[in-house]
């Protein structure tokens, strides 16, 4: 559906094509306010299914954007810059910029004219290990590059603010990772004696995909582990070698939640030596919350300390392999236990979080960007 033309464009700079549902909230929202949200994305190595952009207007850049080795990735980024400026080639327009990628790409417009915002998703410098003064001094350039080139800066959490940094900016927002609640089927586990474990999301080394293997080998063959979304293909398809692991692409939200509702316990696994996974805020917890799927989340994640003392998720350290197996063993002939952490979810969900606050927090936040 394309929008009248009386609405204000804002253009959203993303550097994938993949549906991000947490950016497709934002421009829900946007859309809701008055704004007719425009996708610019290029391509990646990936083909993508666009069906989830239907309600939106789209402006593909045409290269594809390789992460690939530092060279190709610096390479991209420049492409990036010059397909941005080549494709909104207006002035006076709003531009919803994703991460600093997307805030370096967007610069070039803001000086002739154009008023940038920009969505911190992800923190850029907390998303690799190293040294502390190279995280220091990323982390300065990126404060500094939100402070000048942004208008509003949109976190998920005070947190992600406090670890760029606690920049002046000009001003910010929050916005938490809670999706709408259109489609929310009611969980109720596997059938059969098999125990189905969930992995989905970023299918990553960082993110769980390197310790699974480990997992397995302490695991009762009765515990079948399904892995669904995109990232490494090579140590997915690795993985799939294993009789116990299933693979499903990047689907849908509803999808995703559909195939939650009928696994065991979803996992959520973050390694604690990068520092923005440590204070991970996953869409896949609060989709779990909303249908009352069972969880487990390794113990360093800050996020998995309030739910555990609520008994409404298993927490062990990330690399403790044997001890996420232990439990996992522990549910394959009590199934039905995991019910009693259900129905405690499911009450915690009904009262404590709200998708009307969420929506209503966004709508105000992207109308008053409408009128500036």
């Amino acid at each position: 559906m394309i929008s009248s033309h009386s609405e204000q464009k804002i253009y959203i700079l993303v550097t994938s094509d993949e549906p991000n549902n947490v950016i497709l909230g934002h421009a829900a929202f946007a859309k809701q306010a008055g704004l007719n949200p425009v996708f610019v994305f290029p391509f990646r190595n990936q083909k993508h299914d666009l069906k989830a952009y239907i309600k939106y207007e789209t402006l593909r850049m045409n290269f594809i954007f390789s992460t690939d080795g530092l060279f190709k990735y610096v390479v991209s980024i420049f492409k990036y810059i010059y397909h941005t400026r080549k494709l909104i080639n207006e002035k006076n327009s709003k531009v919803l910029a994703i991460d600093l990628t997307g805030v370096v790409a967007a610069a070039i417009l803001k000086i002739n004219g154009n008023k940038i915002y920009a969505l911190v998703n992800d923190n850029f410098s907390a998303r690799y290990k190293m040294p502390k003064l190279l995280f220091l001094l990323l982390r300065w350039l990126e404060g500094r590059s939100y402070a000048i080139t942004s208008e509003v800066c949109i976190f998920p959490s005070k947190i992600r603010y406090e670890i760029l940094g606690s920049p002046r900016l000009k001003k910010v927002e929050y916005l938490p990772n809670i999706l709408h609640n259109d489609y929310a089927p009611e969980w109720f586990g596997s059938k059969g004696e098999d125990l189905k474990v969930l992995l989905c999301g970023w299918l990553v080394k960082s993110r769980g995909l390197d310790i699974i293997n480990e997992i397995i080998k302490y695991s009762d063959d009765r515990i079948k582990f399904v892995l669904m979304g995109s990232g490494d293909n090579e140590m997915i398809s690795e993985l799939c070698k294993n009789k116990n692991v299933q693979y499903i692409k990047h689907g849908s939200r509803n999808e995703a939640l559909s195939i939650m509702s009928e696994i065991d316990i979803n996992l959520a696994l973050y390694n604690p030596d990068i520092l923005i996974n440590r204070y991970a805020l996953p869409q896949k917890i609060y989709d779990s919350l909303m249908i009352g799927c069972p969880l487990l989340v390794n113990s360093e994640v800050q996020m998995s300390q309030d739910l555990s003392e609520k008994e409404l998720c298993f927490t062990v350290m990330y690399r403790n392999t044997k001890g996420i197996a232990t439990i996992l063993n522990s549910y394959v002939k009590n199934k039905e236990k995991l019910k009693d952490m259900s129905e405690r979810i499911l009450k915690y969900n009904n009262e404590n979080l709200s998708y009307t606050d969420v929506t209503n927090q966004g709508v105000d936040i992207y109308s008053k960007i409408a009128e500036q």
